[in-house]
């Protein structure tokens, strides 16, 4: 049991570290725009939040394709597998409904955009509407499509194509998986080669210097990328309580 050193940084664990980011962020974003500092945030703050952002897509394909593959091959039972598989099925549904409900109650309950300016609100319609519509255009688009089409989107044509864009990280899962599965299912005399060198990746990308540094950048930079309109939103929350006449 490796033991750590009482009273060293180190020592803290990183989700301490993450929760204390955030909220050193979001204060700091505050405490810019409370002195009318807020192009400061924009010019020299969010391009470290991009840069954070880069790191975590440049590393994500590479370790979900070696994990998947040095998880399956390392079950050596298919049937052992299933049964993983669809325990791990049943609990990603049921965090993902409870993730759903949880976040329609909390706006329905809070109705954040009742407390944004109405400028402040226009401003960000404006730089999102693009992404509104590409949503838009993927949604009609989808809708014309059999009940089955989404099964086209799991099943790649392409690896390479795949692994170059982390919107089809299903594509790379897909592949990792069955990728394992086949290598389970031969003699471990004809696996023993590539298995070692999935174990070697499967090191390296974990040891990996931009792995330690981006795990460890998620205890400031997250909160740094989005202090713009998380601040803008504080604000208006802010004038609109001020204003509120008391009762």
């Amino acid at each position: 049991m490796k033991i750590r050193p009482k009273g060293n940084i180190a020592s803290i664990p990183l989700y301490i570290k993450i929760l204390v980011g955030m909220i050193a962020g979001i204060a700091t974003g505050m405490l810019f725009i409370s002195f009318g500092q807020g192009e400061v945030v924009q010019l020299w703050i969010k391009p470290w939040g991009n840069i954070f952002i880069r790191m975590l897509q440049l590393i994500a394909v590479p370790l979900v394709l070696v994990s998947l593959i040095k998880g399956v091959t390392g079950i050596e039972d298919i049937r052992r597998f299933s049964q993983i598989g669809l325990k791990a099925l049943l609990i990603y549904m049921s965090t993902t409904v409870c993730a759903i409900l949880v976040g329609l109650a909390l706006v329905l309950s809070v109705k954040p955009g009742n407390f944004v300016d109405a400028a402040v609100a226009s401003q960000m319609k404006e730089s999102y509407q693009h992404v509104v519509n590409e949503k838009m255009s993927a949604a009609e688009s989808t809708s014309e499509q059999g009940p089955l089409s989404f099964l086209n989107d799991i099943v790649p044509d392409n690896l390479f194509a795949a692994s170059s864009n982390n919107s089809k990280m299903l594509q790379v899962i897909f592949f990792a998986i069955f990728f394992g599965i086949a290598a389970i299912s031969l003699p471990k005399e004809k696996t023993k080669a590539v298995l070692k060198v999935v174990d070697s990746l499967y090191d390296i990308i974990l040891k990996w210097w931009i792995t330690s540094f981006v795990l460890h950048l998620t205890a400031c930079l997250p909160s740094w990328q989005h202090l713009w309109p998380i601040t803008q939103v504080t604000s208006a929350f802010s004038q609109h309580w001020a204003c509120t006449p008391s009762r």
